[in-house]
C-alpha cells in the first residue's frame, strides 16, 4: 500500500494512519467528495453531534489526492459543517482507489467509531474481490477479523475455480494456496531433471528453495537411499542436504569442555599473549568459535523461509573454516 503524506516519516497502513495535526494541510470542505465508507448505514448522527460538541483537537482527516474523496474522517467533516466551519486539517494519500479503500477500512478499525462485525465482513468481501492475491491473514489484519472468518468470507465471495494459485502474505511473500499440488509439481520436476538445483526447481514451480529441499529429502527417504545420486541436485545442494560428519563419538559436554580448555590454554600462551598478531588471532577466534549444540535453540525459532538462507551461510562458513584448517596444517608440515 502507498503511504500517507505528512511532515514526518512515511507510515504504511500497518502503523498509525493519523499523522501529527501540526503537519497537516488545510483544505476547503466544499472541495471534498463523500467517502466510500465501509459503513453499511452511513454516518452516525449521534457520533457527529458528539464530535461537534467536543473542545478537543481532532486528528486530521485523510483525503485521496487524485479524487479529493474522503478516506477517513467523514464524521469529523460532518461535525465541522454543523459548526459552520469551511476548512479542515487533512493529509493526502497517494495511491489507487483499491488502496484507498483498504486504508479506510484499516483506519476505521483502529480509532474513532468502530465498525460493526457485519461491516467488517462486508469490508473483507470487498478487499478480497479487489485484492484476490492477498492472504487470509493480510485481509484479516486490515479488516479486523480473524483469519478463519476471512477464509469463510472468501469461500462465499469467490468461486473455487476463480481463486488464485498463490497469495501474498503480510511479509510480502507469495505462497501457494494448494501446497499439496505444488509439492506434486516439485516431484515431477525433480524426476524429469534430477540434476537441477534447488533454486532452479523453485523458480520453475514458483515455491521457495527450502520447500524443494524438503520434497527432495522425502523422495530420498522413500527410495531408501538405494540410489543416492539419482536425486542429488547440484553440488551445493548435496552439501546442504547431507548431515554433518561425525568426527568422533563424544558427548556435547565433552566437546564444549575440549573447546573451552583449548581456548583457555591458548589465552595463557606467552607467545600469543605478548605479540600483536597472537592477540589479534585470539580476539578473532573468541568471537567465532562455535560450541556444540549452542545453536539448537536459535535454529528452532527461525522463520521457515529463512532456513535455506542460513543453511547456505553456515555451509560457506564451514567451507572457510575447512580452508583455514588446511592452511594451518600446511604450515605445520612446512615448519616440520
Amino acid at each position: 500500500m502507498r503511504h500517507v503524506r505528512h511532515g514526518g516519516p512515511y507510515q504504511s497502513d500497518e502503523g498509525s494512519v493519523c499523522p501529527s495535526p501540526g503537519n497537516a494541510e488545510l483544505v476547503v470542505i466544499e472541495s471534498l467528495l463523500p467517502a466510500r465508507s465501509p459503513r453499511l448505514k452511513g454516518e452516525d448522527p449521534e457520533h457527529i453531534q458528539a464530535l461537534a460538541e467536543t473542545d478537543a483537537q481532532l486528528p486530521p482527516i485523510i483525503v485521496h489526492r487524485a479524487t479529493m474523496r474522503i478516506i477517513d474522517g467523514a464524521h469529523r467533516v460532518a461535525a465541522a459543517r454543523s459548526r459552520g466551519v469551511t476548512s479542515i486539517a487533512a493529509c493526502f494519500f497517494d495511491g489507487t482507489d483499491q488502496e484507498a479503500f483498504a486504508l479506510a477500512v484499516r483506519a476505521n478499525i483502529t480509532h474513532g467509531l468502530p465498525l460493526t462485525h457485519a461491516e467488517r465482513v462486508a469490508a473483507a468481501t470487498v478487499l478480497i474481490q479487489q485484492n484476490p492475491s492477498w492472504s487470509d491473514r493480510s485481509v484479516a489484519a486490515t479488516s479486523g477479523l480473524s483469519p478463519g472468518t476471512v477464509k469463510g468470507v472468501r469461500q462465499r465471495a469467490v468461486p473455487e475455480g476463480a481463486r488464485d494459485e498463490a497469495r501474498i502474505g503480510r511479509d510480502g511473500r507469495a505462497r501457494p494456496t494448494d501446497p499439496i499440488e505444488k509439492r506434486q509439481q516439485i516431484r515431477e520436476v525433480i524426476e524429469r531433471s534430477p540434476g537441477a538445483s534447488l533454486r532452479e526447481v523453485a523458480k520453475q514451480v514458483g515455491v521457495s528453495p527450502s520447500t524443494v529441499r524438503d520434497v527432495r529429502c522425502r523422495m530420498q527417504r522413500e527410495m531408501g537411499a538405494e540410489e543416492p545420486s539419482a536425486l542429488s541436485g547440484s553440488a551445493t545442494d548435496r552439501r546442504i542436504d547431507q548431515p554433518a560428519p561425525k568426527l568422533r563419538q563424544v558427548t556435547g559436554q565433552s566437546q564444549v569442555a575440549d573447546i573451552n580448555a583449548t581456548l583457555d590454554s591458548l589465552t595463557r600462551d606467552p607467545s600469543l599473549r605478548f605479540t600483536e598478531s597472537g592477540r589479534a588471532m585470539l580476539r578473532w577466534l573468541s568471537t567465532r568459535a562455535v560450541r556444540p549444540g549452542e545453536w539448537h535453540q536459535l535454529v528452532s525459532q527461525l522463520p521457515p523461509h529463512t532456513a535455506y538462507i542460513f543453511a547456505n551461510l553456515a555451509q560457506q562458513c564451514a567451507d572457510e573454516w575447512g580452508r583455514l584448517a588446511l592452511s594451518l596444517k600446511q604450515q605445520t608440515r612446512e615448519a616440520g
